[in-house]
């Protein structure tokens, strides 16, 4: 399986589907072979991620673990899962955990003897744990992905290029 097949799959299962197949009115352009397809991926997703939250060399497939992490995290929500509820929401919970753990005293989020390009898994992070801000029920950990998403978002806004993009 090659990193663009891991991509496509993280990227179906993130389209919202409903949630009873005999009631189902998918998306234009998604067929009922296409939903089983995302629910396959969503059950490897859960399968394969590793007892610390991550997708560290799950299946067999490359590092980077912030980064698969934050991808398999947005998919996990996507599919209608949060931190505390619907069929995913252990995954998600540990994503969270994995990733805040991860981050650095500089504010990046990497598993830094794993991610040569450490940003990509940063951007990646950050924008799950955005996400999931706004799902956290529990006071405690919204605070602390307050204070792990600020100093992420400063890292963000430090690392901008004079020409407004970013470079690695």
């Amino acid at each position: 399986m090659t990193t663009n097949t891991i991509a496509l799959g993280l990227a179906l299962a993130a389209l919202p589907l409903p949630c009873r197949a005999q009631d189902a009115v998918y998306p234009p352009g998604v067929t009922k072979e296409i939903h089983e397809a995302i629910q396959r991926g969503l059950q490897w997703l859960a399968r394969n991620q590793a007892n610390d939250g991550s997708w560290r060399n799950a299946g067999g497939y490359g590092t980077y673990p912030a980064a698969m992490t934050g991808l398999a995290g947005m998919a996990l929500i996507a599919s209608g899962s949060t931190p505390t509820r619907g069929k995913h929401w252990r995954q998600v919970r540990r994503c969270v955990d994995f990733l805040i753990s991860q981050q650095q005293p500089s504010g990046l989020i990497t598993a830094p003897a794993e991610e040569a390009q450490s940003m990509y898994g940063h951007g990646f992070s950050t924008m799950f744990l955005a996400e999931v801000y706004g799902m956290e029920e529990d006071e405690r950990r919204q605070q602390d992905l307050a204070r792990v998403l600020a100093q992420g978002e400063a890292l963000i806004a430090q690392a901008q290029s004079s020409n407004g993009g970013w470079s690695y």
